[in-house]
C-alpha cells in the first residue's frame, strides 16, 4: 500500500496514484487545462495542416499495426505539442489515429509525462517531460482503451 499522491491525504491505495475523490479532481484540472483552450486547435493553420495529414494518413496507424482497417478522424502529436512546440507543424512527428485510440494514447501520456502548467511568463509548459508512450502488445486498436 501507499499514500495518494494528493497532499495532506490519508488515504492509502493498493493502486493508483491518486484516491476516487482526488483522482477525479485531478481530471478536472486536467480538462479544464487541455491545450484546446489556447485556440491552437481552431487556428486556420492547424485545420489546414490537419487535413493534409489525414490525407495522406486515411487509415488509424495504430490500428492498421495490428492488422485492423479504421478510418483515420485524429491527429495525434508524436512528441507532446506542448513539450515540443517546435514540431507542432512538423509532418514527421504527426500520425493519424482513429478517436479511441488517439484518446487512449493523450490520457496515458498524460499520466506519464505531468499535467500542463503555467509557467511564470505565462507560457504554458509540462511539468516534466517524459518519453513517448508505446502502446502496449495487448491493447487493442481503436477499442477505447481496451486490454485484453
Amino acid at each position: 500500500k501507499h499514500p495518494c499522491g494528493h497532499t495532506n491525504c490519508p488515504a492509502t491505495l493498493r493502486h493508483g496514484a491518486y484516491c476516487p475523490e482526488h483522482q477525479r479532481q485531478r481530471e478536472h484540472e486536467l480538462y479544464v487545462q487541455r491545450p484546446e483552450r489556447d485556440g491552437f486547435y481552431q487556428s486556420a493553420r492547424w485545420r489546414r495542416f490537419r487535413k493534409l495529414i489525414l490525407a495522406e494518413q486515411p487509415i488509424c496507424v495504430a490500428c492498421e499495426a495490428h492488422g485492423r482497417v479504421v478510418p483515420a478522424t485524429d491527429v495525434d502529436h508524436i512528441e507532446p505539442r506542448l513539450a515540443r512546440p517546435d514540431l507542432a507543424f512538423e509532418p514527421t512527428n504527426c500520425q493519424a489515429l482513429c478517436h479511441g485510440c488517439h484518446s487512449r494514447k493523450t490520457r496515458l501520456e498524460a499520466r506519464q509525462v505531468g499535467r500542463p502548467v503555467i509557467s511564470s511568463g505565462g507560457e504554458r509548459t509540462l511539468s516534466v517531460a517524459g518519453p513517448t508512450y508505446e502502446f502496449p502488445r495487448n491493447w487493442v486498436p481503436g477499442s477505447m482503451g481496451g486490454v485484453q
